[in-house]
């Protein structure tokens, strides 16, 4: 994390629990808002995430900018799929009709059997 933000790719052992002791108390402090919000449930939803860090302008709109982010590498998924599934049954098809060409250039029985 820190090499990322520009810092040595190597630092020190004393930096590094730091900036541990820091992340952990975030996410806990995080946590326990978004459970307070989500009050009866053991487990929060995001919408209580969001909540959490509402007072926070920066945390909120970063979170929704990955959440819509989130939303868009799942669309994509979703139209790769589809994509690859017809790409998959148009190539099928390219094949049977290849075949289906084949024989009757060859001047096979039509059957889809070639006779040698």
């Amino acid at each position: 994390m820190m090499y990322g933000f520009g810092g040595d790719p190597e630092p020190e052992d004393a930096t590094l629990d730091c900036l541990e002791g820091l992340v952990v108390e975030f996410v806990g402090d995080l946590a326990k808002r978004a459970t307070a919000a989500a009050r009866q449930r053991a487990k929060p939803k995001v919408s209580e995430y969001l909540y959490a860090v509402r007072n926070r302008p920066r945390q909120w709109a970063r979170a929704r900018e990955l959440l819509l982010l989130k939303k868009e590498i799942e669309a994509a998924k979703k139209a790769s799929r589809v994509s690859e599934a017809g790409a998959e049954e148009d190539l099928d098809e390219y094949e049977r009709a290849a075949d289906a060409e084949d024989n009757i250039l060859l001047g096979g029985g039509g059957d889809g059997e070639d006779e040698l």
